[in-house]
């Protein structure tokens, strides 16, 4: 036995805020759930919109479903789902990281470590805990290589040169605030 279908009919206010939204940029996902409310609130069938729109007749009843019970803005959106965790470094704690990998090494130390980094991220205060694991994710995301000389930042300007042996050596020449103020060609 088929149940009844269930008929949507779309508030005015929802549908000149579909209009408005049609214009702007969205993601593939919300612009589908705009396209199955407009076409459901035309009168359109379930699997008839389902079929026009290349999707599921379960997505179409979902997305029906979650207008009716609550609103335009959850149809549209996705459910918040509470057993993802939140990231424990915001994006100005993820710089300051960045900043200290790209500083020079503390003494006694020839390169930073992710160890290093996530304790001297907890020295500074930047966040109460960090792990090696978010570390190396965040360098990871700003393809830094702190153990490669070449992906460091440098606050002083250095030159290679060779020696009238052959050999090669580095020169620092000054800071880079030298620089700006004309004391360094």
């Amino acid at each position: 036995m088929r149940h009844p279908e269930v008929v949507l009919t779309l508030r005015s206010a929802d549908k000149k805020q579909l209009k408005t939204l049609k214009r702007g940029e969205m993601t593939a996902r919300k612009w589908l759930r705009l396209q199955i409310l407009e076409l459901l609130g035309r009168g359109r069938r379930v699997q008839t919109v389902a079929d026009g729109l290349g999707t599921f007749p379960r997505v179409v009843r979902r997305v029906r479903d979650e207008y009716m019970a609550r609103g335009l803005v959850a149809a549209l959106n996705d459910r918040e789902r509470p057993n993802r965790p939140k990231p424990r470094l915001d994006d100005g704690q993820k710089a300051k990281i960045v900043s200290i990998a790209c500083s020079s090494p503390p003494e006694g130390q020839a390169r930073w470590t992710l160890r290093l980094l996530a304790e001297e991220a907890v020295r500074r205060g930047i966040a109460t805990k960090v792990t090696k694991d978010e570390v190396q994710k965040v360098l990871k995301a700003h393809d830094l290589k702190p153990w490669r000389e070449k992906n460091v930042v440098r606050t002083e300007i250095r030159r290679r040169v060779r020696g009238p042996d052959g050999r090669r050596f580095e020169v620092v020449l000054g800071t880079i605030e030298e620089r700006r103020a004309g004391r360094v060609p």
